[in-house]
Parts: C-alpha cells; sequence; structure tokens
C-alpha cells in the first residue's frame, strides 16, 4: 500500500535537510530542504539512539516517505505546530529512525526527536 493513502492522517509538513559535509571546526553544512507530509506526536518515551545509548525522546514524527534520514541531518518543524520559536523545539536533534515496512518494501519513516 502507498504511503499517499495516509496523507489524509498526515496534517502536518516538515522539512529536512542532508547534512552534506563538516568544516575544519566540525560545524556542520547541509543540502537543500525537503518538505514532506507528517504527523507529529508529542509522546515522551525512551529510545535507543544511534550510539547505542538509551535516551529521552520529547516527541516523534510519522514521514509520510521512506527517504533515508540520518543522525546528523537537520529536521525542521513549523512554529505553528509546536506552539515555539526556539531553536531546540522547532530543529529537535534526531535521536533515532526506523524505515517502517510494508508487504512491499518500506512504507514510511518514524524519526524519534529529542
Amino acid at each position: 500500500m502507498s504511503v499517499s493513502r495516509w496523507f489524509d492522517m498526515m496534517p502536518q509538513t516538515v522539512s529536512i535537510a542532508t547534512r552534506s559535509s563538516l568544516n575544519d571546526f566540525g560545524e556542520p553544512s547541509f543540502g537543500a530542504d525537503v518538505s514532506y507530509k507528517a504527523r507529529i506526536v508529542g509522546r515522551a518515551e525512551n529510545v535507543v539512539d544511534w550510539t547505542g545509548q538509551e535516551v529521552f525522546s520529547r516527541s516523534h514524527i510519522y514521514l509520510g516517505s521512506n527517504a533515508k534520514i540520518g543522525a546528523g541531518d537537520r529536521v525542521t518543524l513549523s512554529t505553528d505546530d509546536v506552539a515555539s520559536t526556539g531553536q531546540e523545539i522547532v530543529s529537535p536533534t534526531i535521536l533515532a529512525v526506523n524505515h517502517v515496512p510494508d508487504q512491499t518494501g518500506f512504507h514510511h519513516t518514524k524519526i524519534w526527536l529529542k
């Protein structure tokens, strides 16, 4: 089943930019933002992050795509959706990603946020 059949349950839009490189000071550079249909869910839970550590997640995103998302990528949430303009809220750290399959392959992506 195509993820597009779930779009009516994804009322938000998020932007994700792939980390392209690090400069000499360890600061990341990013590619262009790509917008995706999404559902942002505020749910506190513990998850295992990229380093294998158990960490606290404040929310997660169901992304209407099976796009490859990495630990260093940048996610940007709408200030209307999160009711804040704080940088740590609008652009939270990606803690973990799960590409959810169906019978035909990857269906959608779940992203846990700090």
